[in-house]
């Protein structure tokens, strides 16, 4: 079940060698699989050689939506009257696009940011913080993550391309956008997106 590789997302490609070897103990093993599951096609297509059994299964949101509309209506208390508000769930960690929306929000009247996450760099945190327009309203549960997604008037799915595992990315947040009819901003599964509009 091939959610991520892994030296892709936790290998530097500065470490030649031990990603090397990491990319070949995966291939080896998605070989020897009697049958490999991936949550895109384009993901299953990293793999050189795979097993004649494969399956997609995307990364799609459970839809127990109502239980998320109890906890959307505590969040709606953070949205301002009149303001267009953007969500971002997830780490809070650069190279998420978070510096590129803080500098946007600048420039642009009537619109709130608001984030939850683990905080993995607190420096950026702090920054982030001190514009009046961006909120961070801690590391929440799942069901409370995804509440505050289904208030969002846009849903921000950023990531940094240059990294070679995001450009392979399939991310849960723009199912749970599709699970709430809400747009997003993002520059990853643009197959995804120009099918399904």
């Amino acid at each position: 079940d091939v959610c991520d590789r892994y030296a892709m997302s936790k290998i530097s490609s500065n470490r030649r060698l031990l990603y090397s070897i990491v990319n070949w103990l995966e291939e080896s093993a998605g070989r020897r699989a009697d049958c490999m599951i991936n949550v895109s096609e384009k993901r299953a297509g990293t793999f050189g050689r795979k097993p004649h059994k494969n399956a997609i299964i995307m990364n799609c949101a459970d839809d127990s939506i109502k239980t998320f509309m109890k906890i959307r209506d505590e969040f709606r208390l953070l949205k301002e009257q009149n303001v267009l508000t953007l969500v971002y769930t997830g780490n809070i960690v650069r190279r998420r696009g978070l510096e590129q929306l803080s500098e946007c929000l600048k420039s642009i009247e009537d619109v709130q940011l608001i984030m939850a996450g683990k905080i993995t760099d607190r420096e950026l945190l702090d920054e982030l913080v001190k514009q009046p327009k961006i909120k961070y309203v801690g590391h929440l549960s799942l069901a409370e993550s995804l509440g505050l997604e289904a208030c969002a008037d846009v849903l921000a799915i950023l990531y940094d391309n240059n990294i070679l595992n995001n450009r392979y990315a399939n991310p849960n947040k723009l199912f749970e956008a599709m699970m709430f009819g809400i747009p997003v901003i993002t520059n990853v599964v643009e197959e995804v997106i120009q099918q399904t509009n």
